[in-house]
C-alpha cells in the first residue's frame, strides 16, 4: 500500500508545538483513502531526539457528504464561534471538500470536544520516527 503526505495542519514545528499532517494511500486496488495524524507535541522538557509524543489517527472520509453523516452528533455551530468562524467557513460544503479542509475541522472539533472523540486509540511513538514519518526533516 502506497501513501504520501498531502497537506500538513497546526505549528510548522509540530514536534515541539503540535500539528500533524494528511496522508493518502492508494492501494493497488479500491478506494484511495486518507488520514490525519496529529499531536500535541513534546509535552515535558524531554530532548527532541529521545522524547515519546502521543499520536492521534482519524480516517477523512472520501467525501463531505460521507463526513457530515459520521459526524452528525458534533455541533458544527458552537465548534465555528469558539474559532470565530461560520458554521459554513468550517464545515460547509466548499470546506469539506477537500481532506484538507476535512482535517482542518477534525482538528478544530477534537481541540474543542477533545481528542478522544475521534481518535480513542493512540500510539506513543518517538519524536525522531515521527519526524522522519512526517517529512520533517527535509
Amino acid at each position: 500500500m502506497d501513501h504520501k503526505i498531502i497537506g500538513r495542519v497546526g505549528d510548522v514545528n509540530p514536534i515541539e508545538h503540535g500539528g500533524g499532517v494528511v496522508f493518502e494511500t492508494s492501494p493497488p486496488e479500491g478506494e484511495t483513502s486518507y488520514r490525519l495524524e496529529y499531536t500535541h507535541g513534546i509535552e515535558d522538557d524531554s530532548e527532541e531526539e529521545t522524547a515519546e509524543i502521543q499520536v492521534y489517527t482519524v480516517d477523512i472520509y472520501l467525501s463531505a457528504e460521507e463526513f457530515r453523516a459520521w459526524y452528525d452528533w458534533v455541533d458544527w455551530r458552537a465548534i465555528a464561534e469558539s474559532c470565530n468562524w461560520t458554521k459554513k467557513e468550517l464545515a460547509g460544503k466548499k470546506a469539506l471538500a477537500t481532506p484538507i479542509g476535512r482535517a482542518m475541522a477534525i482538528v478544530a472539533a477534537a481541540n474543542y470536544i477533545g481528542w478522544r472523540e475521534f481518535a480513542p486509540y493512540t500510539k506513543t511513538l518517538e519524536a525522531s520516527k515521527v519526524a522522519k514519518d512526517w517529512e520533517l526533516d527535509k
